[in-house]
């Protein structure tokens, strides 16, 4: 598969496309529809399989794009504006991630290192060598939820190096380090120095012409209406430039990659429900009688990195002339830049030098003439020629080296230091000292070119909502048997009338009546410290407010009001929708707020469902949720928005109605929400009442998610696509009268066009998923087990003196229950035996094969399929001696072959799941093999076969794996097999759809089954040094902690 045509429609390069699209919707950064996202993926399998099938037939055409009022500030005028925004279709967003998944690795390489913003994301991450830190960087194509580079590790970056190297820049060889302003700046110098300025060659003094300087001269850039102004056929040529073989010729297998870029260019456009003096507003305003855009639409998630990519020539060309004059530097952040020279003149060449080239390019782009500073400075003619104002108020564009006012980094620091401190751990003063900072930063004014007002105020807004979990009532005092509560209590005790008293004849009985006293002043002093809060958040809620009234274009400020509310518990939402309808806008820009707003409220609404149904949660949050909740539920909208036919908003409210009508169900105790769904009406309804379902259970916590299922699950239609994958949610839950219209389900199915994924199952009735719906529920197998005849003769058969492995474990059980000892079968040692002694047959069974056999049951992992002695249910209490002696002479063997059982879950790799018979031959089946083992030897440690609830087969394989880290953290196991494990399971090394090695460390690599055993054998013989045996033979397993390697953290940042 090294073809790019296969890489581009393999399914995992979808799979992966999705993951991303999913992670950036679900930040709420925009406006989407999460009920939409949510019924994509429950059929993930299906809808990306006829997305790819459309792709290879040229069939795919890009989806109708409409367009969506994102506000804007009005103009300087007054008059109303809407920003070019556009609503594009899960399925087309897809197909461009899938198509930058592939073309990344040509193009990133070719975009300078001075341009920092929407570059894709690369996993980073620190291993110790020689005694040093080295970053690591991963693949671009890589399995990481993040499309790009996160803003840590961009816009930070960009700041500083313009800092740095205005020093390294004007004091060339004169330069040491001690000269930068920061620790952070000096380690990035050390490390940069350390790899010879191989990224940054800007910080190597020796790149710049000799010559020390006092000063520097700059200017900031902005391009004008970037990407609507983007030529398209600009970035198809360089695409097509940059795809070739090593040796620059054309290659011959990009036909369909190239010709659905060409495709993915031009967007349909739905301009239904739009008037024309609507469509004047927008920016670029459309034809009402336009039926096509030919460009990169905003709303686009691949709209950035296309824009990086239609700038490469011109990129270049900069790059090429920094490199002969050595005298001016460049550094952008998507439209905004930064330029530094060494001289006025060489400053005035560059720029001039850069129209040129930009004007030549045919990209489209041009200069922001109003937004080129410092103000006063340049004059810019009508062909884009820079020349110095010469008017009275021309200011000199320099820079003091030393104090580069305009470019300081001390709002960065700052912005570090508030970042850095742990809210956790600070005192109630410093909580204070920290607001009144964070404060300063939403409100103040600062030079946007040192930090642009909309990030300052973001990253305020966003550390204020955090401070919120630190300010709450003090619980010191609320303490009924505290000594300062108590002698209060004393004191209106000794009070009481005499006759009062009398009531209270022994101490006992005084002593409880001083006790509920201390009550009664502990409560009185809750309703006043929630009061002292109170005031402390509204407070805070108004410069939130203020914040947002002021820029309301800025959608993250009001986004920071509602989490504030969540978190706190705040009564604001009300207060809130009268300031968006106050606030001077266009009138379908507050309607785009007001439906953001509704989204960002709805998830919050799930949130705080899923923290006040928990069992342990503190007072003050439980107060916080259902303060939120409640508030929440009667708030009551304008009723001109209830009416609007517009989908964006429409469906937002629709939402909203069915997530109170839900919680309003589940406070008296109702969970059917059938009839709650019908109440609601038609309008902005998109969504079946299965996919509403599913949306709940997608959203809440585990613990509720079973109840809901059960309650409603018998309403669910199977003729529904997404009922398939509600059933596989529970499937030892499945009700009767739902087995009753499945169990006729047909094997075969007409067409490709037929084909639901998700009921594969279901349809299949031989694999794991259908032994869990019958396996131990005798009522349900009296009535349907003969329709599934594989099933009834594993669950009837009766291996002599054998026992399958579930039921070993589950008898194992039952007999320890009430054990005094250390029972040596639930060892770490004996699961590791479990999964050798498996792992060794399988690989027999791989030797044996031959390329005539399609060695498909060296594939079936299943805890059913492995038969273990009846010897090893002894109850005698066992030394480890008698134990490693009957296991050895007692071995596991695998079952029948006509009894064997499948189990997608085991083998999460999609190409096994319609099952080949000759992956192992090329070599494909080993890492499968190996994540199925791993997965049953955690389920081993853990001591249970439960599976995630999951979403469907290609997510539920992330859910595997993150559940499979969780349960390991939580165990008590040898540091060697949890490095072993986290290792196997990393996102990070190994990319679990490519059949990768594992590489464990330096020196052990698993590429074949065998050295996967040999590794567990190994670590069985370091747990055999550290058995103790005490008296009366009970054995002990001491286990090794090494704190070195827990340390080994390759976390990704």
């Amino acid at each position: 598969m090294n073809d790019l045509e296969s890489k581009f429609l393999n399914e995992e390069n979808f799979y992966i496309a999705f993951k991303k699209l999913n992670n950036y919707l679900k930040q709420s950064n925009e406006w989407y529809n999460p009920v939409e996202l949510s019924t994509f993926e429950a059929n993930l399998s299906t809808n990306l399989s006829k997305i790819r099938t459309a792709l290879k037939d040229g069939n795919y055409q890009p989806s109708r794009i409409e367009p969506l009022p994102f506000p804007k500030k009005n103009d300087s005028d007054g008059n109303s504006r809407i920003r070019q925004y556009f609503r594009i279709s899960l399925s087309d967003q897809i197909v461009w991630i899938a198509i930058t998944n592939i073309i990344g690795v040509y193009l990133e390489p070719k975009m300078p290192f001075w341009s920092y913003g929407n570059r894709l994301f690369v996993p980073t991450w620190f291993e110790e060598q020689d005694g040093k830190l080295n970053i690591k960087r991963g693949a671009l194509r890589n399995t990481s939820a993040n499309y790009y580079r996160k803003w840590n590790q961009s816009w930070p970056l960009y700041r500083r190096h313009i800092s740095m190297t205005i020093k390294i820049m004007a004091l060339n060889s004169g330069f040491k380090s001690e000269n930068l302003e920061t620790d952070i700046e000096r380690d990035i110098y050390k490390n940069e120095s350390d790899n010879n300025f191989l990224e940054y060659p800007f910080l190597k003094e020796e790149f710049w012409k000799k010559g020390k300087k006092k000063e520097l001269f700059w200017t900031g850039l902005d391009y004008e209406k970037f990407f609507p102004s983007i030529n398209p056929e600009k970035i198809i040529s360089i695409i097509e430039s940059s795809i070739v073989r090593p040796d620059g010729t054309s290659r011959d297998d990009t036909h369909i990659l190239f010709d659905t870029i060409r495709k993915m260019l031009r967007f349909p456009i739905d301009l239904s429900g739009w008037n024309v003096d609507d469509l004047e507003v927008f920016d670029n305003n459309f034809a009402v009688n336009r039926e096509e855009f030919y460009g990169v639409p905003t709303g686009l998630l691949s709209a950035g990195f296309l824009a990086n990519v239609a700038m490469i020539d011109v990129d270049q060309a900069l790059m090429e002339y920094i490199n002969d004059n050595r005298d001016v530097a460049i550094f952008k952040f998507v439209d905004d830049q930064i330029v530094l020279a060494k001289s006025k003149k060489s400053l005035l060449n560059f720029l001039n030098y850069y129209s040129v080239i930009l004007r030549e390019s045919e990209t489209g782009v041009g200069f922001q003439k109003e937004k080129i500073f410092p103000e006063n400075s340049f004059i810019i003619s009508d062909r884009n020629q820079f020349s110095y104002n010469k008017k009275d108020d021309f200011k000199v564009p320099s820079l003091n080296i030393y104090f580069p006012e305009p470019l300081m980094t001390h709002t960065l620091q700052k912005m570090s230091n508030l970042n850095e401190a742990d809210y956790e751990l600070i005192d109630d003063e410093e909580v204070s000292n920290i607001e009144s900072d964070l404060e300063h930063f939403l409100l103040a004014d600062f030079p946007d070119s040192e930090m642009r007002r909309d990030t300052r105020m973001a990253f305020a807004s966003y550390k204020l909502c955090q401070l919120a979990k630190q300010i709450k009532p003090n619980f010191r005092l609320l303490d009924p048997t505290s000594k300062e509560n108590l002698e209060q209590a004393r004191a209106i005790f000794a009070n009481y009338a005499e006759s009062k008293k009398a009531k209270f004849k022994t101490l006992t009985n005084k002593n409880e009546e001083v006790l509920n006293i201390s009550r009664n002043i502990v409560e009185e002093k809750l309703t006043w410290e929630i009061v002292r809060v109170n005031k402390r958040f509204a407070n805070i809620f108004n410069l939130l407010l203020k914040a947002s009234q002021e820029n309301p274009d800025k959608l993250k400020l009001w986004k920071r009001c509602i989490e504030f509310c969540a978190l706190s518990g705040y009564d604001g939402l009300k207060k809130l929708f009268k300031t968006i309808e106050s606030v001077n806008l266009n009138y379908l820009g507050k309607k785009y707020i007001i439906a953001y707003c509704l989204l960002n409220i709805n998830e919050k609404l799930l949130s705080c469902y899923n923290k006040a149904v928990i069992e342990d949660n503190s007072f003050w949050q439980d107060y916080t949720a259902n303060k939120f909740i409640d508030d929440a539920i009667k708030l009551k909208l304008n009723l001109l928005y209830q009416s609007d036919m517009k989908s964006f908003i429409s469906g937002t409210l629709f939402n909203f109605s069915f997530l109170k009508n839900f919680i309003n169900e589940v406070s008296i105790d109702d969970l059917e929400l059938l009839n709650s769904y019908k109440t609601l009406g038609p309008q902005g309804n998109y969504y079946s009442f299965e996919e509403y379902l599913w949306f709940l259970l997608d959203c809440i916590n585990k613990s509720s998610k079973q109840e809901l299922w059960i309650a409603n699950i018998n309403f669910a239609d199977i003729s529904e696509k997404v009922t398939w994958s509600l059933l596989s949610m529970f499937p030892s839950k499945i009700p009767s009268d739902i087995i009753d219209k499945i169990k006729d389900l047909r094997t075969e199915v007409a067409t490709m066009n037929d084909v639901i994924f998700e009921n594969f199952e279901f349809r299949n009735k031989e694999n794991g998923i259908i032994y869990e719906m019958f396996n131990g529920r005798t009522e349900i197998q009296d009535k349907y087990l003969k329709y599934y005849p594989k099933i009834e003769n594993i669950i009837t058969h009766n291996a002599d003196n054998y026992i399958p492995l579930d039921g070993w474990l589950n008898e194992i059980y039952v007999q320890t229950q009430n054990s005094p000892w250390i029972d040596v079968r639930f060892s770490e040692w004996t699961c590791l035996e479990i999964i050798i002694q498996v792992a060794n047959q399988i690989h027999e069974k791989q030797i044996a094969a031959t390329i005539f056999d399609s060695a498909e049951d060296i594939y079936k992992i299943h805890p059913v399929n492995f038969l273990i002695p009846v010897g090893w249910l002894t109850k005698e209490k066992l030394s480890w001696d008698d134990w490693k002696k009957i296991v050895r002479e007692h071995p596991i063997r695998i079952n029948e072959n006509d009894l064997l059982l499948s189990d997608f879950r085991y083998l999460p790799i999609s190409k096994l799941w319609k099952s080949g018979g000759y992956h192992w031959i090329f070599g494909l089946g080993n890492f499968s093999l190996v994540i199925g083992l791993s997965v049953l030897l955690t389920q081993l440690i853990t001591k249970t076969f439960e599976w995630p609830a999951y979403a469907n087969k290609l997510s539920f394989i992330d859910q595997l794996f993150s559940q499979v880290v969780n349960s390991i953290e939580s165990q008590p196991i040898s540091s060697e097999l949890r490095i072993v494990l986290m290792t196997i399971f990393s996102k990070n090394d190994v990319d679990f759809f490519s059949n990768s090695n594992i590489s464990i460390d330096d020196d052990r690599v698993i590429s074949r089954l065998e050295h996967f055993i040999s590794i567990l054998e190994d670590l069985q013989l370091g747990l055999a040094k550290d058995q103790l045996q005490l008296l009366n033979n009970a054995p002990r397993q001491l286990t090794t902690i090494d704190i070195d390697l827990l340390n080994q953290s390759k976390d990704i940042y």
